[in-house]
């Protein structure tokens, strides 16, 4: 015995001689079933499994001919606890299929057969990002899960000489900056080089966010630093990546296209998300309507549509470990079984809704995992030895042009949010989640009084450098704002042990951006006021100070000066050079830059006598304001139109002839 075939034959004898009457009288029953796996090179032949029950023997073999009673092929069977089974390559070219005929024996003897008639499955193409989940502080303290992350590029930039159609992809914008900050210049040069060639994928999003707890602020920041660092190296990105987080707000896909970002994939955990639980699951679980809906069911392609009209195409699945959970590091006769028995028995998949030969795979390690090398080799091999499912190493922009090129108009559109579930573990730190969303506040207000940086700086040789260090502390203010924000919550252990040393540890560690973030926002508006302050109080600073809007009502075309008592007897009775007049009821004076009243945040305007806010006809009420507000005089008498206008500072000196 030289071969397998002869050893399956010998093995199939031994039990022959004293069970020849029961192996004659037994009920066999034989199954062909196609699989999802086409031979190499040109994908004809198919790996047909024959499964035979009710034969008691402990080996057989399977042989196939076609309808003129040619050999086709010969498979041996072994037992896999049902029965026995084996595989065999058929020719299986036309889309119709063809019969064939299949008879077992044991040994020499022929114990039954069966006319089969075999139809080819669907060529698929599957996309898969290989990819390692951003767990910030899950698996290991902060620092140290981006250093694996950091390891897994070193990996991928290394690996590129030598595999050069492996692709492997940054999960998050947030591990290429880490990358760049904490590696040699030259190592990010490289990397940057990478990305513009594609041999490395780019995701938009900063991180994993729960986007049920951002400020709207914060919100649209969550594309801004992949924008940055695309900006200062030559990039560009069209993908976002969103893995473990059940689900986000119904503006996503409106923040998404107007950063630019067209295409989105999603691997959501739906534990604890009724809506987001297949059917089946869902009765296990015995929630109420057993998960019935589109919703329900996974994988998902579409359009998600915004509020607002723009969308993005979205591939939405209930996993995001594929390169484990289909063996990829096993080997690849086993990613042949389970990609098989996934393409041809998941309901979505064989569903008339779903009409396309393609799928997306996400992810090759774990959380905070590094790639095991075992991995590559495998789906290298996987490719020489089937044609089909063609399994491709791609970056998310890879799979979803194709898809939009094939069938862009004929996907579905669906609107509204996915549902946040994963928010509630936030609100178990409530006193931490109340400082979060006032840091938030804080923060906005501090960029919007960077907007009078160039205004209220003093004019010296340092005022762009004081500018730029302001905004980059701004800009580390809004990463650790988002940091805080990302979906991990405690460590791996929180959920059964709160209290545990590591949970605890991980916990400041992670409260140690909000504490952060919130300082450098305080600071930021106390100084900006400040600035502010000083700036009016010296008579308009570097380039003037800010005035305070007035929402009094513009007189009419005939109106006259107040007669405020207060207004005559301090009221300021400046003359702008175009016949305007203010008066301040208080007795403070309005300070002027320049000559010209366009600087105030409040401009007085002519107003036309048959023109209202609301458009009509109508004159307008020549009602006179309160003494304790301000006043506009649209149109001076004539003979003040001549005389000079003097500046006033807030103090009520004057600055200078306008």
């Amino acid at each position: 015995m030289t071969d397998r075939r002869s050893f399956v034959a010998w093995l199939g004898s031994l039990p022959l001689l004293r069970r020849r009457r029961s192996l004659s009288r037994a009920p066999i029953l034989i199954e062909a079933t196609p699989t999802a796996l086409y031979q190499q090179p040109d994908g004809r032949n198919n790996l047909v499994r024959v499964a035979v029950t009710g034969l008691d023997a402990p080996a057989a073999r399977a042989r196939l001919t076609d309808r003129r009673g040619t050999l086709v092929g010969t498979a041996g069977l072994l037992p896999t606890g049902a029965g026995l089974a084996g595989e065999l390559w058929v020719p299986l070219s036309r889309a119709a299929g063809a019969e064939f005929q299949i008879d077992v024996e044991v040994g020499k003897q022929r114990i039954g057969g069966r006319r089969v008639r075999l139809a080819p499955p669907r060529r698929w193409t599957l996309y898969w990002i290989a990819s390692s989940h951003t767990e910030v502080g899950l698996t290991e303290r902060h620092d140290e899960c981006l250093e694996l992350h950091r390891q897994n590029l070193d990996a991928a930039l290394a690996r590129i000489a030598a595999h050069p159609d492996f692709r492997w992809t940054a999960e998050c914008a947030l591990q290429l900056i880490s990358y760049v900050e904490n590696r040699p210049p030259a190592a990010g040069e490289l990397l940057a080089r990478a990305l513009r060639d594609g041999k490395v994928g780019f995701s938009a999003l900063f991180a994993q966010p729960l986007t049920g707890i951002l400020d709207h602020e914060t919100f649209a920041r969550l594309v801004w630093p992949a924008g940055l660092f695309a900006r200062e190296h030559g990039l560009g990105y069209q993908a976002a990546q969103l893995s473990d987080v059940p689900g986000q707000t119904l503006t996503l896909p409106t923040l998404l296209a107007a950063s630019g970002v067209r295409y989105l994939a999603s691997g959501v955990n739906p534990e604890r998300a009724a809506p987001l639980l297949s059917p089946a699951e869902a009765a296990r679980a015995q929630l109420a309507g057993g998960g019935r809906g589109e919703w329900t069911t996974y994988p998902q392609l579409y359009w998600w549509e915004g509020p607002d009209g723009s969308r993005v195409l979205h591939w939405r699945a209930d996993q995001y470990v594929d390169g484990l959970r289909f063996g990829f590091d096993v080997d690849p006769a086993e990613m042949g079984r389970r990609l098989s028995d996934w393409l041809l028995t998941h309901p979505v998949l064989l569903s008339p809704g779903y009409p396309y030969d393609v799928a997306l795979l996400s992810g090759a390690a774990g959380d905070n995992g590094l790639l095991d090398e075992r991995v590559v080799a495998n789906v290298e091999e996987f490719s020489r030895r089937f044609a089909y499912p063609r399994l491709i190493a791609a970056r998310p922009e890879d799979f979803f042009r194709d898809v939009e090129r094939r069938w862009g108009t004929k996907l579905p559109v669906r609107r509204g949010d996915t549902g946040c579930y994963r928010e509630d573990g936030a609100a178990s730190t409530a006193a931490e989640l109340g400082r979060y969303r006032a840091a938030q506040l804080v923060a906005r207000a501090a960029e919007l009084l960077a907007l009078w940086d160039e205004k209220t700086e003093l004019r010296d040789g340092g005022a762009a450098d004081r500018i730029e260090q302001r905004a980059a502390a701004r800009r580390k203010m809004w990463r650790d704002l988002l940091l805080f924000g990302e979906h991990t919550w405690g460590g791996s252990a929180g959920g059964s042990d709160s209290d545990e040393a590591e949970t605890v540890a991980r916990w400041q560690y992670k409260r140690r951006f909000l504490d952060g973030a919130a300082a450098a926002a305080d600071a930021q508006v106390a100084a900006a006021l400040l600035r502010i302050g000083l700036s009016a109080a010296a008579g308009g600073g570097g380039a003037g100070a800010p005035v305070v809007s007035c929402s009094t009502p513009r007189a009419g075309r005939e109106a006259r000066w107040c007669t405020s008592p207060r207004a005559r007897r301090g009221g300021s009775r400046t003359v702008a050079g175009s016949g305007r007049r203010w008066i301040c009821p208080t007795g403070r004076r309005w300070p002027w830059r320049g000559t010209s009243p366009r600087w105030a945040t409040w401009r007085s305007r002519k107003v036309s006598a048959h023109r209202t806010r609301r458009g009509t006809t109508a004159r307008r009420s020549r009602r006179r304001p309160a003494p304790s507000t301000w006043c506009s005089i649209p149109r001076a008498a004539r003979s003040a139109r001549s005389r000079p206008v003097t500046a006033w500072s807030v103090s009520g000196r004057p600055t200078g002839r306008g």
